[in-house]
């Protein structure tokens, strides 16, 4: 896609270090959340004890649905708006914005009208969850207000404004779902209670990001345009909508897949060892918007030193997140998974097997915001058909071989290839590869550490179970120490203060 060129550049350096500075306040908003939300695993906890496997199946089921009707009806245009705000100054992109959030709120209206009204139970049977054509309506009401947070979520980030994710939709909202749900189980209304509590979660969400992003849509000249897109946006928003369309469909294959070769109870075992397992993904997907903004306006200026600088950045601070996560879940999943219950130790196997996926993926999946920057996104579309194909086929031979494990190895297997392509497509993008010096040599260690910790486990296999698991926790701990000590004085024996493309050091 032809890009816009953008005027007024600032300087390389000054731009980098704005890169930089966005960068780690990105950074300390996602840590800032996640440290608001260390009390969500607890609740959520409480929540899934309280309602059971089976209730919380269905719950599942349902979600996974209604998520791909939203992504239906959202036609793209939030990852547009994500894209459009940095490359037009205010007064140019408000009537656009209005135009994108008048389709979304007509279309998500309209949808879930019909599923109220009509669909609700053709639904349930297509997901092979009967039981959920009550949880369905309720949740349907739910899309409007999730068009609206969506929508101004993502346009607040395309100013680089990560809070309004962090604190926002990752903390307050899943929140006040699990505090709902509580209050709802408390007063004796099991069967509807999850739904209710979704529905009341994304109505609350939607007033505070809305009231947030009021100042990014500007004021509204006339209703008569209301319902024109840009050209661009409608160009952009076409492949990426169906771009999202399959990756919602590739990510809830794996659900669908046990509704229809199992029970509601293995997808409330499998959805709970998915949501503790899901903690690493978010922490990729924490910074997409911020890849996608910084890429989107690279594009228009055809700066690759500060691609490079920026993606490296925002890779290492993801590794850095995510590989002590990773290893408390690869160590603990046994005992993790019992706090839910006696019947859900059987998905210890699942949150390590996704633990490790969605690990491999923070690595490589950032390539993959690369290509939508730069308006790539019909290349994005291709690889999540291809990937969604491969995991379709892997789930229908390993499910019934291997039952919960089956369905967690098949997620692996796809999302580990997808991720992979995506890497080798942002590399023939640019023509290099987007990892400097510095960000190689933080993966290099990590995977030090990751050997020993796996080298500890197996020695230790004998030793009892307490012994095995904390053993290689600790060897760990210490490599990982070991590691950083030598990175950070590697950087400053090179005299790093920035960390930029072929910078020797880690910032």
């Amino acid at each position: 896609m032809p890009a816009e060129r953008l005027t007024d550049e600032p300087s390389t350096e000054g731009a980098s270090a704005r890169d930089a500075r966005d960068l780690r306040r990105g950074f300390v908003a996602n840590l800032s959340g996640y440290a608001a939300r260390l009390s969500l695993p607890v609740l959520n906890l409480l929540v899934i004890r309280q309602y059971g496997a089976e209730l919380f199946g269905e719950f599942a089921i349902a979600q996974a649905s209604l998520v791909g009707v939203w992504r239906f009806g959202s036609l793209g245009l939030d990852k547009a708006a994500l894209w459009w705000v940095p490359r037009r100054g205010e007064a140019s992109h408000a009537t656009a914005l209005w135009s994108m959030l008048f389709w979304m709120l007509l279309l998500n209206g309209l949808l879930a009208a019909l599923i109220v009204l009509f669909l609700a139970p053709g639904l349930a049977e297509w997901s092979g969850a009967r039981g959920s054509v009550l949880a369905l309506r309720w949740m349907a009401l739910g899309l409007v207000p999730t068009a609206i947070l969506e929508l101004t979520i993502h346009v607040v980030m395309g100013a680089r404004n990560m809070a309004v994710r962090a604190f926002v939709r990752d903390g307050f909202v899943p929140a006040l779902q699990v505090v709902t749900a509580l209050v709802a189980s408390f007063l004796g209304w099991r069967q509807l209670g999850l739904p209710i509590s979704f529905l009341v979660s994304v109505s609350a969400g939607a007033l505070v990001a809305g009231w947030m992003a009021r100042r990014s849509f500007g004021p509204l000249a006339s209703l008569a345009g209301i319902w024109r897109l840009p050209p661009p946006v409608l160009r952009y928003a076409g492949p990426i909508w169906l771009s999202e369309l399959a990756s919602t469909l590739a990510g809830r294959l794996d659900v669908y897949a046990l509704a229809q070769l199992s029970d509601a109870r293995s997808v409330g075992i499998y959805a709970a060892a998915s949501q503790v397992a899901g903690s690493l993904r978010a922490v990729r997907q924490s910074f997409d918007p911020i890849v996608l903004s910084l890429c989107s306006e690279l594009s228009a200026r055809g700066d690759r030193a500060r691609l490079v600088a920026g993606f490296s950045r925002a890779t290492a601070m993801v590794v850095a997140i995510q590989l002590p996560l990773w290893a408390t879940l690869f160590c603990f999943d046994e005992w993790l998974m019992s706090l839910f219950g006696a019947d859900f130790r059987a998905g210890a196997g699942v949150l390590w097997m996704l633990a490790s996926c969605w690990a491999i993926n923070g690595v490589l999946g950032l390539n993959g915001i690369v290509l939508l920057g730069y308006g790539r996104s019909g290349w994005t579309l291709a690889s999540m058909l291809l990937a969604s194909l491969v995991m379709w086929i892997a789930l229908s031979v390993f499910i019934p071989r291997w039952g919960l494990e089956g369905a967690a190895a098949a997620v692996t297997l796809s999302y580990t290839l997808l991720s992979a392509g995506l890497a080798w497509l942002a590399c023939k993008l640019g023509g290099t590869s987007l990892y400097d010096r510095g960000v190689e040599r933080l993966l290099g260690f990590a995977s030090v550490a990751v050997v020993c910790l796996l080298g500890a486990w197996f020695a230790l296999s004998s030793s009892g179970d307490v012994a095995q698991r904390g053993g290689a926790y600790v060897v760990f701990l210490l490599v990982s120490a070991l590691a950083y000590g030598r990175l950070r004085s590697q950087r400053l024996g090179a005299g790093s203060v920035a960390y930029s493309a072929g910078d020797s050091g880690v910032h």
